[in-house]
């Protein structure tokens, strides 16, 4: 079964976020989406610095994105998961949106249950201020995906994890270095 890995992050995210993609060898097997609160202006950049410190190949989605296996992909603004003919597919809504977020990361992880049975998936929620993601964890919990929040001893900021735990009681809580062993194995 194919697998997908959804990370979402906000403050001290990009830090993290580095140290991760950095780690992974060019024979990890899955699809990594991230979703980073960060001004849609400054993505572009971002997704070429994680590129030039990855094995894997680190694209920005915008627009219509098909996914490809062994490949991270950055939500330029809010993303939505589509299965069309056995594949999937990130669509980007453009224009004015109504989230607190750019992108937001319950609209990305809530998409992914569309996903479960079909796809093996692990969501993560990294560092962060506030709750987003939360919610679209507790509904992902529901489809057997492999959720995990970053533990307070690493995270820069506790909001979004903390929220993750308080709501989801089958939450795996994790250091960064073990998160990121987590997904090391995953993509084996």
């Amino acid at each position: 079964m194919q697998k997908i890995i959804l990370i979402g992050s906000s403050t001290g995210g990009p830090g993290h976020l580095q140290k991760i993609v950095s780690s992974l060898p060019s024979s990890f097997n899955a699809i990594i989406v991230i979703a980073q609160h960060m001004g849609f202006e400054y993505l572009q950049s971002f997704a070429s610095r994680l590129n030039e410190i990855s094995a894997l190949s680190v694209n920005l989605a915008h627009n219509t994105t098909w996914l490809e296996n062994t490949n991270i992909y950055i939500c330029e603004k809010n993303c939505e998961f589509e299965l069309a003919d056995d594949r999937v597919k990130l669509l980007t809504q453009e224009g004015h949106n109504q989230s607190l977020y750019n992108p937001d990361i319950n609209q990305l992880f809530s998409s992914a249950t569309k996903l479960c049975g079909k796809y093996e998936i692990m969501a993560i929620i990294l560092t962060g201020i506030g709750d987003d993601g939360a919610t679209a964890m507790l509904k992902l919990s529901k489809c057997n995906a492999t959720l995990i929040a970053e533990s307070k001893e690493s995270a820069i900021i506790y909001g979004m994890p903390m929220r993750a735990k308080e709501l989801v009681k089958d939450i795996d809580v994790l250091s960064l270095n073990k998160i990121i062993h987590t997904i090391q194995e995953f993509g084996k």
